[in-house]
């Protein structure tokens, strides 16, 4: 739907003269009886003056401004038609008030009227340029809607159907993640994150003799390194007695992880009950953030520790690994993620 934003809202005119026309006829009709009867100053001997019925109904009609240009008319057609003849008993200044009385009061009855009436149309008027208004704003919003939901369709079907961005190939990765090596986690982690996050930049960081030292990153210059050794060793600290993940959309974790990064999860030793580093992520796609995400990263720091400690237990003798392996693994994650805890330290891993 076309919608047009610029649309100008028309403005109320306070001063525009109305009924001309109706004014007129009014007034050659009251002339002509004038002249048609017989005698002076016929209609002047009428009162009330005939030239209250056009005073008065523009006056009601289309407000103060045209009463007053109709009682002007009225006096100038009064004059024009004749006054009432002055009388011996009268003086020039008793004659002057006779004369004078029924112009003033049609000026003033227009006042007090046409007042009355102007203040209704201006009403009118500022209640129809809201309705435009809103007309047009409702049009504009219909119209962005619209757009955004033919933009939402089109990102749901690109995601829908895109391999990078589907269930099946985040847990692929996951399972190739923690098929691995301690040595090959630098090489397969950005795999494993691009499919759980997307484009996302990130800090891995092992703890040896009580410092961290990042072994992976994307991009490989930067990243936490700018907020200090500092700053990441209180976030360590922190993250290593807190068992889920840290995050900004949490109010207590926001001041932690200020000027490191968004989201933050320990990477715990299951064989010793520690912590064996930190996985940072500091931006994600605005389309990705979300509380949620959060999950997916306690995910892969939990896939992160069963790599290392499978790396260093080498004598511990392999599980029987039944077909459908990818099966189990998808299972223990989905069952991480549902009971909120950590994945069974027996999860089969397919070789």
């Amino acid at each position: 739907m076309a919608t047009d934003m610029s649309a100008e809202v028309v403005k109320p005119r306070r001063f525009r003269l109305h009924g001309l026309h109706e004014t007129a006829l009014i007034f050659l009709v009251l002339l002509g009886i004038e002249w048609i009867a017989p005698g002076p100053a016929f209609l002047a001997r009428i009162s009330p003056h005939p030239f209250w019925i056009p005073v008065i109904l523009v006056s009601v009609q289309y407000g103060r401004v045209s009463g007053l240009a109709a009682a002007a008319l009225a006096t100038a057609l009064a004059g024009l038609a004749g006054w009432p003849a002055q009388t011996p008993q009268e003086d020039f200044y008793t004659y002057s008030l006779r004369i004078w009385r029924e112009p003033a009061l049609w000026i003033i009855g227009a006042l007090l009227i046409g007042g009355l009436r102007s203040r209704q149309i201006r009403d009118r008027q500022a209640l129809e340029a809201s309705l435009q208004l809103a007309e047009v704003q409702r049009n504009a919003l219909g119209g962005f809607c619209e757009a955004l939901q033919a933009e939402l369709g089109q990102f749901e079907r690109a995601a829908a159907t895109a391999p990078a961005g589907s269930i099946a190939a985040a847990l692929e990765a996951l399972h190739t993640l923690r098929c691995g090596s301690g040595s090959e986690a630098a090489e397969r982690l950005p795999e494993t994150l691009a499919a759980w996050l997307g484009e996302a930049r990130w800090s891995l960081h092992l703890a040896r003799d009580g410092t961290l030292h990042r072994i992976a990153a994307v991009p490989r210059e930067g990243g936490c390194e700018v907020a200090g050794a500092l700053a990441l060793s209180r976030l360590y600290d922190v993250a290593r007695r807190t068992p889920r993940t840290l995050s900004v959309f949490e109010e207590r974790d926001a001041e932690i992880l200020d000027g490191v990064g968004i989201f933050a999860c320990a990477i715990q030793d299951r064989y010793r009950a520690g912590s064996l580093g930190l996985l940072v992520v500091e931006a994600v796609e605005p389309s990705r953030l979300s509380p949620a995400l959060g999950l997916s990263i306690g995910l892969v720091a939990d896939t992160l520790g069963a790599m290392f400690d499978q790396a260093r237990a080498p004598a511990r003798a392999p599980t029987e690994v039944p077909s459908g392996a990818r099966e189990l693994v998808a299972l223990a994650v989905v069952d991480r993620a549902r009971r909120g805890g950590r994945a069974p330290e027996n999860a089969a891993c397919a070789r």
